[in-house]
């Protein structure tokens, strides 16, 4: 699972930060409903599922070939779920941060970084839960990638999914579609 969050996740955030805090510092900012959309957003917003749904197609085709991995239609039908939504939430992210960040565009670009590493490598994605210390293990659950590699590991073990991960997961795409909403204008073209 850590390996799957790392290609589809990492990159959008930073990615979609990058390019709207661009659009922020040269004043051409509208984004996607207060502008036609420039080809190089589009191609942003696209791009990132495309190239990092490859890179998560070939890790999965790496576990299945020579790693053993087993999953059925449902599990996989699941899992792939499980990625759009960690990729729409992280596009969000991206925009969040790339809208109310600095202006600075390094500045701003170490925020998705750091929001990166975060939601990847310091939840439990990688590893399970019961090896974060104790005191630790209560916070994970503050992230999104930590329910979402939980459905994901029941998905492809075949095990039932928890209805508070499905639900932790819909309360972050909500919560997070609203702020970034916020940031949108709507203008007469």
């Amino acid at each position: 699972m850590g390996s799957l969050f790392s290609a589809m996740f990492i990159t959008t955030i930073q990615d979609v930060g990058d390019g709207i805090v661009k659009d922020r510092y040269t004043g051409s900012r509208n984004f996607f409903i207060t502008r036609p959309i420039k080809p190089i957003e589009l191609g942003i917003a696209i791009s990132t599922l495309t190239y990092n749904g490859a890179g998560g197609a070939v890790i999965l085709t790496i576990c299945v070939l020579f790693l053993d991995l087993e999953i059925g239609a449902v599990g996989f039908v699941i899992l792939i779920l499980v990625l759009m939504a960690g990729w729409f939430i992280s596009t969000l992210i991206g925009f969040i941060i790339g809208e109310y960040g600095p202006l600075d565009w390094i500045q701003n670009d170490a925020i998705s970084g750091a929001v990166s590493f975060i939601v990847t490598f310091l939840v439990p994605v990688y590893y399970p839960i019961s090896a974060l210390p104790s005191m630790l293990q209560p916070f994970s659950y503050c992230f999104y990638t930590t329910h979402l590699a939980l459905i994901g590991k029941n998905a492809i073990n075949g095990t039932g999914i928890d209805a508070v991960n499905v639900l932790a997961v819909i309360c972050f795409l909500v919560i997070s579609f609203v702020i970034a909403i916020k940031g949108l204008r709507w203008r007469e073209l």
